[in-house]
């Protein structure tokens, strides 16, 4: 499954989040998912967007497998896991710390397993 805001799909309204569901062949001597190009309808604005399957444990979690490039392809993140946490972790100084609760914020947990690990948001 790949989510993403295809332009062309806008519907005059502005991008909207849309899934399509798309084959993959994994290419691991470049550490990407090549897209199958019968079932790959990707379009502009889809870059970035994550490349995830639902249940690859017998769960019902969402596992991000990669990250679409619009090109064909997607870069294969669950080989390169730990150097993503760490460049993620090495950027949590950036983050404004609060004590004060924002009013009228939603507030949701989100469990997003990468690489077999539980990440929580």
């Amino acid at each position: 499954m790949l989510t993403g805001y295809p332009v062309s799909l806008d519907g005059g309204g502005g991008p909207r989040m849309m899934n399509d569901y798309v084959g993959v062949i994994p290419n691991d001597g470049l550490m990407t998912f090549d897209f199958a190009r019968a079932t790959a309808d990707i379009r502009p604005g889809d870059a970035g967007a994550p490349l995830w399957v639902e249940g690859y444990n017998g769960d019902t979690l969402p596992y991000i497998m990669g990250v679409d490039s619009t090109l064909g392809w997607a870069a294969d993140v669950t080989k390169t896991f730990d150097q993503l946490k760490a460049w993620i972790s090495g950027n949590d100084y950036l983050l404004p710390v609060s004590e004060v609760p924002v009013i009228g914020a939603p507030v949701q947990d989100m469990d997003i397993i990468i690489s077999g690990a539980r990440v929580k948001f």
